[in-house]
């Protein structure tokens, strides 16, 4: 439960700072930390008892935080079947990937998108000034 936020707040620090950083990893442990805490909250709160694996939680959590950020969904949806050998939970990373991309869309730009914009802009005006 700590985990989530130091590592939220890290990675948002080092997202800011002027250095090489990837996106990819920190949304996979973002998403992975608050699923699994869904899922153990979840086992936790209902009195039928065990709904599901807090792993099986916490692999969906991964794949929906991922998948809402780069709207890559089938990317993401058979990366993480793959990788997770399980393919019972496809179809929960299925629906996750689909809910978070479709929020993400309503509520936000593609992050890399937005930042190729950018890049493509300043090489733009950095060749515009340099030709001047």
């Amino acid at each position: 439960m700590i985990f989530l936020p130091i590592y939220l707040s890290m990675a948002v620090i080092c997202g800011g700072l002027a250095v090489p950083f990837g996106t990819f990893v920190p949304n996979l442990f973002m998403g992975a930390a608050f699923g699994r805490a869904y899922g153990v909250t979840l086992n936790d709160w209902l009195p039928s008892g065990k709904v599901s694996s807090p792993g099986t939680f916490a692999l969906v959590g991964a794949a929906s935080v991922l998948g809402g950020y780069t709207r890559m969904t089938m990317t993401v949806v058979v990366m993480i079947a793959e990788a997770s050998g399980d393919i019972s939970s496809t179809l929960p990373i299925m629906l996750g990937v689909q809910v978070a991309r479709f929020t993400a869309s309503v509520f936000a730009e593609c992050y890399d998108e937005k930042m190729m914009e950018v890049s493509e802009r300043s090489r733009a005006e950095r060749s515009g000034a340099g030709g001047s």
